[in-house]
């Protein structure tokens, strides 16, 4: 893969990153105005077609290429991918506090959505310290705070069921809460899978 081909994909990929804390931001919206979630989850949703376009594009420009025959561009192919999975999942959390009408935030929730804006930054300058070679301490310690925050909304999201299923007796709370933590869940899961394909390549890059 020659530099142009490697920027040109780097670059696309910041663009998606882009996306990713937009809609983090958005979703972010939620904890100061829960009766505008239907606003913002359209919000979100038209980011999240923005995601999909750009994925679009960069298999268009680059079907029927023989970089698909080199290694580099499909590690790079990789994170992008699993950058867009980033888009879905907070797409599909912004639709779903909708569609199970929730009209207040849990206090366990509000803490998720803000560390989930936090996390989204770091996945931006996450992509950022791709571009730079020399960059590898920085991209590591980005990697590890993205764990983190994954280790965390883990323990949280055990503490959060238990207590929900200890705590409250209507069933249909128990549904809509069971639905939206497991989904809030998944969006920290989906980060870190992100930030681990980042590492592989890094680690592969550097043999």
């Amino acid at each position: 893969m020659d530099a142009s081909t490697r920027i040109d994909i780097l670059d696309r990929m910041t663009l998606l990153a882009e996306v990713v804390s937009n809609e983090a931001q958005a979703l972010c919206e939620l904890v100061d105005f829960i009766d505008d979630a239907d606003v913002i989850a359209k919000k979100v949703s038209y980011l999240e077609n923005e995601a999909d376009a750009s994925n679009h594009m960069l298999n268009e420009k680059y079907r029927g290429t023989d970089i698909v025959d080199d290694e580099e561009a499909m590690y790079l192919f990789n994170i992008f991918a699993k950058l867009e999975e980033c888009t879905d999942v907070i797409d599909k959390l912004a639709t779903s506090i909708v569609a199970f009408n929730v009209t207040h935030l849990r206090s366990e929730m509000i803490r998720d959505l803000v560390d989930i804006s936090s996390c989204a930054v770091r996945v931006c300058q996450l992509v950022d310290s791709l571009k730079d070679s020399s960059a590898f301490a920085d991209s590591q310690r980005l990697i590890i705070a993205i764990n983190h925050f994954r280790d965390n909304a883990t323990k949280n999201y055990a503490t959060n069921m238990r207590e929900l299923f200890i705590n409250e007796k209507d069933a249909i709370e128990v549904i809509r809460w069971k639905e939206i933590l497991t989904q809030i869940s998944e969006v920290y899961t989906t980060f870190e899978h992100f930030a681990d394909c980042c590492e592989d390549y890094l680690l592969k890059s550097k043999i």
